[in-house]
């Protein structure tokens, strides 16, 4: 879009760019014009929150005729299908006054670098001081226009006199909103949490002809949720009732919130969205590791707005953001700096725990259409996550979560009491993190649990037999000294193999403890290991389906039992880092650092483990805190 002519912005004056639409027909070319404002100054327009779209004829000049051509400033300008469809449908009719939009595929000028990074920085302000926020999905079909026609009449209670129709309006919206992240690619880009948060006002969710505000179309899918989790058994109808009609909630519609009694049902891409929105008019934003964890399934163009789209929703705590908005940067350097802000908020070993790491010597993403150098330059280090590829499709690694031990009343996990400590720091070569902690032990063997259920439960027995063996290992008191090894072989003996091999928790649960109901099932499968289908799946055979092609377990030297990544391997070290919930592999590189004025061993980080015996901080309380053992400070590459 050079040929539009962009003049200069004055950021002292918080200037943007405001594209006027002018009025027309239908069949009319699009015209333009754009006009500089300062936010200082309060302009008044409408802030268009869409996804941009392919051109159609992307190879050809603008100067040509395309159905998605406009004029911007008098320049011919190929926009994206979805924009000039959006263009289209929002334009004055014939006669009008121009409508005032802020758009940002026109208003920025994208091609430079230091404009864009500016424009980024205050993108908060642009969709805050917006009269209205206007979210364009799309043109729609024949089901969405139906859903469309029917979501009022639910958001209502007029169609509760007749139940017939009641019924009938929710099938014709039920299957539109079970399927709305997949039919409209709106709620998979990364932007869009940002725009819709902030928006002052309710905003106005457009769909080709038909539009609602977004707390309509809420209530519809929370009305629509409720009743169908509650008839699948998925929800608890004595749960789900309405909030008191007080100020606070009528801003809310009365929708239910997962904060509200319990949870109360599985949370869908709209109840995220929805909570999102509240998190930011309640509390002014929400923490990075928050941010990432429910972006997860969101994308972007440029793969450094996976951190930088968030950055306009951090919660204010005081201690500023230095996260600096540089499209110069490479996208490493980027996510370094989101890891490094966490770690200095006490949230980043946390965010470890749970995240798909890159592993060792892994490379770093980079944008389409460039290519790779050849040198350490292109390997992200172990401990800074691949922001592109969060979500299982996009990776080939297990996430941390797996292996977090329930999340029981007052515990910290693995790190006990310093569970919320504020540790990790990046030196200055960038590439390296100074974490302290405690060393667990030595990996001795690693055996994967297999590609299937029926792999997994045939090789019980063995795997049992390891445990067993490893059980009666006494830890070594010259490493340990007597006192430590006196305890660590009461932590490493308190646990069983069926609790371990399912992370300690109950199916589906992320809270509640394995019951003893487990240990009959488990017993039952050693002794017929070759029959377990006759009767349909256990419940302890469904929660140890998870870890097939995902986990492996794995014995130390001292006699330590656990589960973990299938790439770990013998010689690697099991450790606690203060912070994490979860113990973690670490691999020696064979290579050295000087730190304060000694060379220190340099690891890369494998993954997320399971160790038994102590995943409620029985080292961290009963060893470190009580003067038996010293801490060690790890080197992370």
């Amino acid at each position: 879009m050079s040929s539009i002519g962009y003049h200069p912005l004055d950021i002292q004056r918080q200037e943007i760019r405001l594209l006027l639409l002018m009025p027309g027909s239908p069949g009319e070319p699009i015209s333009c014009r754009l006009q500089s404002a300062s936010l200082l100054e309060s302009p008044r327009y409408h802030a268009l929150s869409y996804v941009w779209g392919d051109p159609v004829y992307s190879n050809h000049p603008a100067s040509q005729a395309t159905p998605f051509a406009a004029e911007v400033n008098n320049a011919p300008t190929v926009l994206g299908a979805n924009l000039y469809q959006a263009l289209h449908h929002l334009r004055p009719p014939t006669a009008a006054k121009p409508l005032c939009l802020w758009v940002d595929a026109i208003c920025i000028n994208q091609q430079d670098e230091a404009e864009r990074g500016s424009q980024v920085a205050i993108m908060r302000d642009i969709y805050a001081r917006a009269e209205k926020v206007v979210i364009w999905l799309g043109q729609g079909d024949a089901q969405s226009d139906s859903a469309f026609k029917s979501l009022t009449l639910l958001a209502s209670k007029n169609i509760e006199v007749n139940k017939d129709d009641h019924l009938d309006t929710l099938r014709q919206a039920s299957s539109f909103f079970f399927s709305i992240a997949d039919q409209f690619t709106w709620f998979n880009r990364v932007w869009i949490l940002q725009e819709l948060a902030v928006a002052q006002s309710d905003p106005l969710v457009m769909c080709g002809h038909y539009s609602i505000p977004w707390s309509v179309l809420f209530k519809a899918w929370d009305i629509i949720a409720r009743e169908t989790f509650v008839e699948i058994g998925m929800a608890r109808p004595e749960l789900l009732k309405p909030r008191d009609n007080s100020p606070a909630d009528h801003q809310t519609n009365n929708t239910i919130h997962a904060e509200d009694d319990a949870y109360q049902r599985p949370e869908m891409k709209m109840d995220v969205l929805n909570r999102l929105r509240r998190a930011v008019r309640e509390n002014g934003g929400d923490t990075l590791t928050r941010l990432l964890i429910i972006s997860r399934s969101s994308k972007s163009t440029d793969i450094k707005d996976r951190i930088y789209a968030l950055l306009g929703l951090l919660i204010n705590d005081g201690k500023g953001i230095p996260i600096q908005i540089e499209y110069k940067k490479r996208a490493v350097e980027v996510y370094t700096d989101a890891m490094v802000y966490m770690l200095s908020r006490g949230e980043g070993l946390f965010f470890l725990a749970h995240c798909f790491l890159p592993g060792v010597d892994a490379t770093v993403p980079l944008p389409t259409g460039t290519t790779r150098t050849g040198d350490d330059q292109d390997k992200i280090p172990s401990w800074v996550p691949d922001f592109s590829r969060q979500v299982p499709d996009n990776t080939k690694r297990t996430s941390g979560t797996p292996f977090n031990p329930p999340s029981l009343p007052g515990s910290g996990g693995a790190s006990g009491v310093g569970a919320n400590c504020i540790n990790g720091k990046c030196l200055d070569d960038k590439r390296t993190l100074q974490v302290e902690g405690l060393r667990v032990d030595v990996i001795r063997r690693v055996v994967p649990l297999g590609d299937s259920l029926e792999e997994l439960i045939t090789k019980l027995p063995r795997l049992n037999d390891m445990w067993m063996g490893a059980r009666g290992q006494h830890t070594d008191t010259e490493v340990f000294g007597e006192a430590c090894a006196g305890l660590l072989n009461q932590f490493k003996n308190k646990e069983e193999l069926w609790r371990i091999l399912v992370s300690n928790k109950a199916l589906r649960s992320g809270y509640d403890p394995a019951p003893e109901s487990y240990r009959e099932m488990y017993n039952n499968l050693l002794k017929q290991p070759t029959n377990t289908t006759a009767g349909g799946k256990s419940e302890y055979e469904l929660s140890l389906e998870p870890g097939v092609q995902m986990r492996s377990l794995f014995v130390s030297e001292n006699g330590f039992t656990g589960t973990c990544m299938p790439q770990t391997a013998g010689g690697d070290v099991a450790v606690i880092l203060f912070g994490s919930p979860v113990p973690f592999i670490l691999r020696p590189l064979g290579k050295h650092v000087s730190l304060s004025g000694s060379d220190k061993e340099v690891y890369g980080l494998v993954g997320a483990a399971y160790v038994g015996g102590i995943m409620q901080g029985e080292m961290v309380d009963e060893l470190y805190c009580e003067d038996l053992m010293d801490s060690t400070t790890f080197l992370i590459q």
